[in-house]
């Protein structure tokens, strides 16, 4: 098994917090393992952080650089249990060391040095540089300046696995093949040092997504189209060819392995296989956060980094993780409502970009006589823009919610905005903003009309009851019938109809029917006993109808015990015509 040992040195702390830093380490160290195991190479890593010179450990720790096995080093939950804590004096003793080590690869150690400046790494000792002391040790160093280290994997995974530089060797070639027969007579060929084979180079096979009409590519769990889904490749990424099927390429995509119909897949690029466009990312995140631990991927970082490109449909995704609380992100309504801010100012988001170009390859399907492939876009576009509207509603909406309890103003606003963009509304909620402003205002009644659009009785009737302490006699009679016609409280709207033909119209005959209606509802209640008194004055006077004495009396009886003026009235006519019974 051919042996390579690696060093990861990071001088520059301030990575450690650096979300985007991890992420793109973790998915080198996943790729590296996948590699090493398929070229049979056994890697060895030792990660380290680089310490300020005056650390007296320093030189105690150079014999104590701890080498993982890669398998483990790339699984590990936490990284800092793999770290070293180191000085330069250690890295130094380690060089210096190295080929004094019986266990050391002869092909010389790889280490990569994440710098703090953009300068060469500047640890000397004896007026050599870190550089100069590689070379002489056979060791190779790869310097990233932190100008770099937004996009270092591909170089990172080029330096890995180059061809060392061949030794400059002091004896011919023919000395050398003669030598190696000579151990070889001798039975001790295994013997020869490593430095005397082939190194073996690695080098992977690299295809990219191609459906020829923009369709995302899906990678299934297994080589059926029947497999359940991983997630879908758009067109234009690139992925790592592991096996080559008659109809199924089993590949793999930045640490999700699967297979891809064959027919879609074409000739790539090794330095295409990077994660750049930002639909990719937000897609590459959801099927990270379903199929990989978050130590291994941060599924949630991607569609994090697609959201602050202006992916809509990531920043909306966001606002779902903080909201309810995902895996390792806690429940947290003020990032949510960040999230949401910035969906409601993305206003030129990409999937508005991405419309025009289907909109002009629709029209050009159809001017071209392309009927299917015309239908296909009509039915993106019109998903695409509905799925734009949705999620800008309800950001509007999670807005207004959110601001509700401290500034009424945005959460008007924001509310106005959502039912601008399509939203149904919910009429309680209405009727809470109208209920903020008071019933003397515009706003109040923008809202309860809102309100009782969507048929709520409760809005509906506040509004009758506006119009009718403010004499617009007219308007809430017409509320307070369509509140009747709905069936809500029937007897005591038809009383609150009868008396303003009563009291405001003197229109007995109309105020007499909605009295009668009052009564058939049979509520007992204070409007009920009212209106039987209302229709014992109407028999009695003749008003709206024929004048009954005896009906009268009915009516006032009714509401005898509930309404004193009925008690009265009857009492009055009982003295006079004498005791009526109705039965």
């Amino acid at each position: 098994m051919v042996q390579q040992e690696i060093l990861l040195i990071v001088e520059d702390v301030t990575l450690f917090k650096n979300a985007r830093f991890w992420q793109q380490l973790r998915l080198c160290i996943y790729d590296l393992r996948e590699k090493a195991f398929k070229k049979d190479v056994d890697l060895k890593l030792g990660f380290c952080q680089l310490k300020d010179q005056s650390d007296s450990d320093g030189v105690e720790k150079a014999e104590q650089i701890i080498f993982a096995d890669l398998n483990n080093f790339s699984l590990a939950k936490d990284f800092n249990n793999c770290l070293n804590k180191i000085s330069d004096q250690s890295l130094i003793q380690y060089l210096k060391n190295y080929d004094k080590r019986n266990d050391a690869p002869a092909t010389g150690a790889k280490i990569i040095y994440f710098q703090k400046e953009c300068c060469s790494p500047s640890i000397v000792v004896e007026d050599k540089t870190v550089k100069e002391l590689c070379k002489e040790k056979k060791c190779q160093i790869l310097v990233i300046n932190n100008n770099e280290i937004s996009g270092f994997e591909p170089k990172f995974r080029s330096f890995i696995f180059k061809n060392p530089k061949p030794l400059k060797s002091l004896i011919s070639k023919k000395q050398i093949i003669f030598f190696i027969c000579l151990l070889a007579g001798a039975g001790i060929i295994s013997s020869i040092p490593f430095i005397f084979r082939k190194v073996t180079t690695v080098k992977y096979v690299y295809q990219k997504v191609y459906t020829g009409d923009g369709d995302r590519l899906i990678l299934r769990q297994e080589p059926s189209r029947e497999a359940d889904e991983i997630m879908r490749l758009i067109e234009g990424e690139t992925v790592i060819l592991l096996e080559e099927g008659e109809e199924w390429n089993k590949v793999n995509y930045h640490g999700l392995s699967g297979y891809c119909s064959r027919q879609y897949l074409k000739e790539a690029l090794e330095e295409e296989y990077v994660i750049t466009d930002s639909e990719a990312k937000y897609y590459y995140g959801k099927a990270c956060i379903r199929f990989l631990e978050p130590e291994i991927v941060d599924g949630y970082q991607w569609i994090r980094e697609a959201g602050d490109e202006g992916l809509l449909r990531a920043q909306w995704a966001m606002v779902g993780f903080y909201d309810k609380g995902a895996a390792h992100l806690s429940k947290n309504v003020i990032q949510a409502a960040y999230w949401c801010d910035m969906v409601v100012d993305n206003k030129n988001c990409l999937e508005e970009t991405q419309l025009v170009d289907w909109r002009n390859l629709q029209v050009t399907y159809e001017n071209t006589g392309n009927s299917e492939l015309s239908k296909k876009y009509k039915n993106k576009i019109a998903e695409r823009e509905r799925d734009i509207k949705i999620i800008r509603q309800q950001s509007a909406k999670f807005l207004s919610e959110y601001y509700f309890d401290s500034n009424y103003e945005k959460a008007d606003s924001y509310y106005r905005q959502a039912l601008e963009l399509g939203l149904k509304g919910d009429s309680n909620y209405m009727m809470s903003l109208a209920n903020y402003y008071g019933i003397s205002t515009a706003d109040y009644l923008y809202w309860m009309k809102k309100a009782s659009s969507l048929k709520n009785n409760d809005a509906t009737l506040a509004l009758a009851e506006y119009y009718s302490d403010n004499g617009e006699y007219e308007k809430a009679i017409d509320y307070y019938k369509s509140l009747y016609n709905a069936g809500y409280e029937t007897g005591d709207m038809a009383y609150e109809i009868g008396l303003i033909y009563w009291n405001e119209w003197k229109n007995y005959s109309t105020a007499y029917s909605w009295f009668y209606r009052t009564y058939n509802a049979r509520k007992y209640n204070d409007q009920y006993y009212d209106a039987c008194f209302a229709l014992g004055m109407c028999y009695e006077n003749g008003y709206g109808t024929y004048k009954d004495i005896y009906y009268a009396m009915q009516f006032y009886g009714y509401a005898y015990s509930s309404n004193s003026k009925a008690a009265e009235a009857y009492d009055r006519l009982r003295e006079k015509y004498g005791e009526y019974t109705w039965y």
